[in-house]
């Protein structure tokens, strides 16, 4: 027996929302050293709150008998007064979040979901719930984190806002917004194992958006392209890509994860030139999801091959996944050449021509 108890995730000026992520959660346990899944639940729970109170569960209009998801659901419990409410978005925003970034997060959202809507497999089908805390703390400079699960996310923001800096924290969640938002639409790719999937390709489809949105710069994405190859390039000699979170080198998802989608993409063009991360998610959204959980890699191998990669550039970046590198620098142009990437070298770096 595996008991759990959900725990307070985000406490709000106006109410207090709980991850409900683990009482639905497909558990496995280690059995003579064999990792098993023993059981799949999707229990009811009901969920009361206090005179006046609130209660979303997202994609519910009721608050009793409720099946939560296996991937969970952030319950919010609180004032009316903290949601707004449009017929197709919740969103839940501190009041003492700095208003010179505020201001920006409804109209985001809005144009995001609307963009993802258009451009990626589908749109969804339930309200889209997003909750938003902020904590002062002088101490430290503005950061913000989150997660994203079914349709819905949570986002933590905390440390000082100085004006001179207003341009780039709005920039920071508008980005943020954009990758958190990402999940939601992209394909589910196998589990821990396909992890830079998930966030390598959230990370590329949130810049794609931006910049064809006009929210940023195609200078930006060059740069942190750029940018994930010298950070990358330590932690490929230690783990591949493969659950590489499980080594310890989490970032390694966000980075080369994104790199190596970048290759697919112009794995994928005939002519040479870079194709369409959203055709790639599109076209992967078809394959069973059979397939999609149980054998992601093979999944997506036939997914590049179908929308015009060779297969000779389809092993080369399964080889760059699978494989810890003794020298990422030649690892990386191995790659890029057998893909068709764009880049020149420069000293002990490349040079990626986007």
């Amino acid at each position: 027996m595996v008991l759990y108890a959900p725990q307070p995730f985000t406490v709000f000026d106006k109410g207090v929302s709980i991850n409900t992520g683990p009482l639905g959660f497909s558990c496995k346990v280690n059995l003579f050293g064999i990792s098993e899944k023993i059981y799949e639940f999707l229990p009811l729970f009901t969920f009361k709150g206090a005179k006046d109170e609130k209660i979303i569960i997202p994609g519910e209009s009721k608050t009793e008998n409720v099946s939560i998801p296996n991937l969970g659901s952030f319950v919010f419990f609180g004032s009316k007064d903290a949601v707004e409410e449009t017929e197709n978005l919740q969103l839940i925003i501190d009041d003492d979040f700095p208003q010179s970034i505020q201001k920006h997060i409804a109209p985001t959202v809005k144009r995001v979901m609307a963009y993802y809507d258009k451009n990626l497999r589908h749109a969804i089908e339930k309200k889209l719930m997003i909750q938003m805390t902020y904590e002062t703390d002088t101490t430290v400079q503005y950061r913000i984190g989150g997660n994203a699960q079914n349709n819905q996310f949570s986002g933590k923001a905390r440390g000082s806002v100085a004006e001179e800096d207003v341009e780039e924290l709005v920039l920071m969640n508008k980005g943020f917004l954009a990758h958190e938002m990402a999940h939601i639409w992209q394909v589910k790719l196998g589990e821990d194992n396909m992890r830079w999937y998930a966030e390598g390709g959230a990370e590329l489809l949130s810049y794609r958006a931006m910049i064809d949105m006009d929210i940023m710069k195609e200078d930006y994405l060059i740069n942190r392209i750029n940018e994930c190859f010298t950070e990358s390039k330590t932690e490929l000699e230690k783990t591949s890509l493969v659950a590489p979170q499980i080594q310890g080198y989490p970032q390694l998802n966000y980075t080369a994860g994104m790199l190596t989608l970048i290759a697919a993409e112009f794995a994928t063009a005939a002519d040479g030139t870079r194709d369409d991360i959203f055709k790639i998610d599109r076209e992967l959204g078809k394959t069973s999801i059979d397939s999609l959980n149980n054998f992601p890699q093979e999944a997506f191998n036939k997914t590049l091959i179908s929308l015009g990669a060779t297969q000779e550039s389809v092993s080369a970046i399964e080889y760059f996944i699978h494989n810890k590198h003794e020298n990422p620098h030649k690892a990386y142009m191995n790659l890029f050449n057998k893909t068709g990437v764009k880049y020149e070298v420069n000293e002990d770096r490349l040079l990626i021509k986007d």
